[in-house]
């Protein structure tokens, strides 16, 4: 795995994300996949917590276990890469709204998205409590926020 920067802002600044992305660059419809399941993954996850098999994610997603465990050797890979890519989006969208027109608004819309988001997410609960390692994901969204 390598680390690319992907720029998360206008173009115009210097703000950008760390994502973790195969050495090798992942055919379209792998990549479609990979996409496809960290979405199904990431609504599974949030509104059922994260006790739901890889075999459940697999069958919503549309996709075999095998293409699963490709992506993602263990269900700690595919939630740890879940919080990565819903980190990405959030950290883009808080840089959209540097840009807007009353900054109190934008400020104030962010942060009761991010509170709501928190308090109706059933994975960031289950991981709280839970013994699966998610040290990955959790390393990677609190380097953004040091």
């Amino acid at each position: 795995m390598s680390k690319n920067k992907i720029s998360a802002g206008d173009g115009n600044t210097t703000d950008s994300v760390v994502a973790t992305t195969p050495e090798k660059a992942l055919r379209a419809d792998a990549k479609r996949n990979r996409d496809k399941l960290l979405n199904v993954a990431h609504r599974v996850f949030m509104t059922e917590g994260i006790s739901v098999s890889m075999d459940e994610i697999a069958r919503r997603a549309g996709v075999g276990v095998g293409t699963v465990y490709r992506h993602f050797p263990t269900k700690e890979d595919l939630f740890g890469a879940v919080i990565v890519s819903h980190k990405a989006r959030l950290i883009e969208e808080a840089n959209q709204l540097l840009y807007h027109d009353d900054p109190g608004e934008a400020f104030f819309h962010y942060f009761a998205r991010i509170i709501r988001e928190g308090i109706a997410n059933k994975a960031i609960t289950d991981a709280l409590v839970s013994s699966l390692n998610i040290d990955a994901g959790r390393s990677e969204v609190a380097r953004d926020f040091w």
